[in-house]
């Protein structure tokens, strides 16, 4: 019953919403995006929630296996199949140059991901489909003349015969805000696993996760300039990795995170512009990168290379929170909250997690 319940999802999403593939669209096309989403969220929403009653009354599924379900098992060879046409079409509209339609786009594939958990099947595909389309938007945009990563090309099915993928068009329209998506879906996703305690949906997902971030080629970051354009990525990922940090105990994605730690921090603090260096975002990604450092000091045992090497990073990266006085007076701005890392006029927030990770 999987492969039909996979296939009306395939066939929805792909005949709503196959003809979207630009990068910018008018303010119509804008709209009528929107619209299609907000239908096809609902849809899947409710398919959720049958398959939830279901699992409750211990009856089958409520799905109809009606003539057009049975004509898509032509189209798809397995669910897995279907899982990789829908985070291709979902992909391509992450990139679409929309704050609304990216919004959107993102809630729907998290509706996608707690449909695959309630499905009880092909958790594992499904997030293996969607850190393989990071891997290769990251990839591309760090590197555009490289070549697609073999576990990509694997993953994704670029020699299959079977069917076909949009994937030149993924590549194409491959940007930082692009990837930046994908992250924020990543973190929604483990935000909600972590809601419902999912405990053993959410191990796959560290597993996943875990083996996309070990093969990023971070060392490439450190030849990009941090500006305006990838700081919202730069943001995101390390949001993601705080998130991933939060942990009560080591997993594959941790252990990840703090082997690339040295890599990922030489790029944050390493070429900046400098318009960037002092604005809000730098100081919010500095804020969270002491979040990190003092959630992975928990999970990971820190021999004495490593903690004398952090000190090193406190010392050459905050050393002015250091020297300021801890009593500042209060700021005046009444558009920033209390203590937040975007105040142009207090650093005591950061201060305090300086202090508090020495």
């Amino acid at each position: 019953m999987n492969r039909l319940q996979y296939s009306k999802l395939c066939r929805i999403i792909h005949d709503s919403l196959h003809q979207f593939t630009e990068k910018s669209i008018t303010k119509e096309q804008e709209i009528s995006i929107l619209i299609t989403l907000s239908q096809v969220l609902n849809k899947i929403k409710l398919w959720t929630a049958e398959f939830d009653s279901d699992s409750e009354s211990g009856s089958g599924s409520g799905f109809d296996s009606g003539s057009n379900v049975i004509d898509d098992l032509h189209d798809h060879s397995s669910a897995s199949h279907c899982i990789l046409k829908i985070t291709n079409q979902l992909v391509l509209l992450l990139a679409v140059e929309s704050e609304f339609v990216q919004h959107l786009a993102a809630n729907v594939v998290v509706s996608v991901s707690e449909f695959v958990v309630a499905s009880g099947s092909y958790w594992e595909e499904f997030m293996q489909s969607l850190c393989c389309y990071f891997e290769l938007i990251l990839c591309k945009v760090l590197s555009p003349s490289s070549d697609r990563p073999f576990r990509v090309k694997s993953t994704l099915g670029f020699d299959s015969k079977d069917f076909t993928l949009d994937l030149q068009c993924v590549l194409d329209n491959a940007t930082w805000h692009s990837a930046g998506a994908i992250v924020l879906v990543l973190r929604a996703i483990l935000k909600q696993l972590k809601h419902e305690d999912d405990v053993e949906s959410l191990e796959i997902y560290f597993q996943v996760v875990g083996s996309c971030l070990e093969v990023i080629p971070w060392d490439m970051c450190n030849m990009i300039l941090v500006d305006d354009i990838n700081a919202k990525f730069c943001g995101y990922l390390v949001q993601l990795f705080c998130s991933l940090a939060d942990s009560e105990d080591e997993n594959r994605a941790v252990r990840e995170i703090f082997n690339i730690f040295s890599k990922t921090l030489t790029w944050f603090f390493g070429k900046q512009e400098e318009s960037y260096n002092n604005t809000g975002m730098s100081r919010y990604i500095r804020h969270k990168i002491l979040v990190l450092m003092i959630r992975l000091s928990y999970l990971v045992k820190l021999d004495c290379e490593i903690t004398v090497s952090w000190l090193h990073v406190i010392e050459k990266y905050f050393h002015n929170l250091l020297s300021e006085p801890v009593t500042e007076p209060e700021s005046d701005q009444d558009d920033c909250l209390k203590d937040s890392p975007f105040n142009k006029t207090s650093y005591r927030h950061l201060q305090r997690r300086v202090f508090f990770f020495i």
